[in-house]
């Protein structure tokens, strides 16, 4: 009897000791669940972050219409303990944004994806960050009903494992904050330049030798009034980002043997960005108010953010080499709004991106169509009777313009062209979104 006691007591000690060990922590969910419905005129990707095919492809030439529930998504915020002064916080979210296989259907469960999962030490001013989170050119999303909104053409869609210190001045009625971040680099390149000698799938990041480094400095002051910013009332905000990483790519083999040469690449970016309150107000209350979004960026090969059009690097050809060159882009976004009430509003976004310095489609050495430039504007109806409820009909038309095709022969040297009927192809799309925010 005595044995079998002991033994309880045992239990119920080690039971207790997570208990013990999470008494100073705080748990909380959080995220909404969200269904969308829509019409396309093409066979387009839900977030439209895939340029439309061009006219004339048989393949993408019909309507389709689908509505999804896999955007819904949940998080876990952990309020931590004090250390060395700081408050300690952590955040934990998960969504659904990604198909499993061909058999996938309303019935065959989406699968889960790692959002963000990182926590922050905050002490008054300074705050240092461990874990995965947002980069600095994703902090300004255009508000419309498909996620990753202006992917690809407008608006950078980038998380990436970081360190990162952000250290914030009082300046006159707003605040400067200056932050900087050494992250995981991003794969820039194709798996056959990876040469990873361990798998036959190579490993997701391996082509850097360099980590990725971000900067950012940005001012936000109440100067004349606040305007609403996806839902909440916001100041005037200036900022500027930029990046960096060198990327290695194997070299070229299609002339000789090279396989066993490297090249080194440098990926950067600097982007602008300005929220202005138009017509703003003193209060809480959004009705009657106004607000101008405007970003812009540029740069070269800007898949290491998550943005560009697609179209990382560009091969030159010549009779015995093959030059590599990261593509130099431009592009950013306009995004306007009005809150009719507090409950409902119109907002109109427009995003470009495009390629600048490949002149001609002789440049371009490609078995499929590279996209030259790619732009959408998507006006949305909102209405928001209460906090946790949100409901939009949104209006998109978007279009690609693409080089025409070539194709290289290294026996001769020749590039052989293609003349397709058009170069350029676009689509339409009605959709309807519908949150429960929690």
């Amino acid at each position: 009897m005595k044995k079998h006691a002991f033994f309880a007591v045992v239990l119920v000690a080690l039971l207790a000791l997570p208990a013990m060990g999470l008494a100073q922590t705080e748990f909380s969910l959080g995220g909404y669940l969200k269904l969308e419905s829509f019409w396309d005129s093409k066979a387009i990707p839900k977030n439209i972050n895939l340029p439309p095919a061009v006219l004339g492809d048989r393949n993408a030439t019909h309507g389709r219409f689908n509505m999804t529930a896999q955007s819904s998504r949940f998080n876990f915020t952990i309020k931590g303990p004090k250390l060395w002064g700081a408050t300690i916080t952590g955040f934990l979210e998960v969504d659904f944004d990604v198909q499993g296989d061909d058999r996938q259907s309303a019935s065959h469960a989406y699968q889960p994806r790692l959002r963000h999962a990182f926590f922050r030490m905050n002490w008054p001013g300074t705050e240092l960050l461990f874990g995965q989170y947002w980069s600095f050119f994703s902090e300004f999303y255009p508000e419309l009903v498909q996620d990753g909104p202006f992917q690809g053409h407008g608006c950078a869609t980038h998380r990436l494992p970081q360190i990162r210190v952000t250290q914030e001045f009082g300046m006159g009625p707003g605040k400067l904050t200056l932050s900087g971040l050494i992250g995981k680099p991003t794969d820039t390149n194709d798996s056959g330049n990876l040469n990873y000698p361990i798998s036959n799938s190579p490993l997701e990041g391996q082509t850097s030798e360099t980590p990725q480094l971000q900067a950012k400095i940005q001012y936000e002051a109440d100067l004349w009034g606040k305007a609403g910013f996806y839902g909440r009332p916001r100041g005037f905000v200036a900022q500027v980002a930029g990046g960096w990483q060198r990327s290695r790519y194997r070299t070229d083999d299609r002339i000789g043997p090279l396989t066993d040469q490297q090249e080194y690449l440098n990926n950067w970016v600097i982007q602008g960005t300005l929220f202005i309150p138009v017509i703003p107000t003193t209060t809480a209350n959004l009705a009657g108010t106004s607000a101008l979004t405007v970003q812009a960026y540029v740069g070269q090969g800007l898949d290491f953010i998550g943005n560009g059009t697609g179209m990382n690097h560009i091969l030159h050809f010549h009779p015995n080499r093959v030059d590599r060159h990261l593509v130099k882009t431009w592009g950013g976004y306009v995004q306007a709004n009005y809150y009719f009430s507090n409950q409902w509003f119109l907002n109109v976004a427009a995003g470009l991106g495009s390629n600048y310095d490949v002149d001609t489609y002789t440049d371009v050495a490609a078995s499929t169509r590279p996209v030259h430039h790619w732009w959408e504007v998507s006006p949305a109806l909102y209405y928001r009777p209460i906090s946790a409820v949100k409901f939009g009909l949104q209006y998109t038309y978007t279009r690609a313009n693409y080089y025409r095709m070539s194709t290289y022969n290294p026996a001769t040297g020749a590039i052989s062209e293609f003349n397709p009927p058009t170069n350029w192809g676009d689509a339409h799309s009605v959709r309807f979104g519908a949150w429960f925010f929690f």
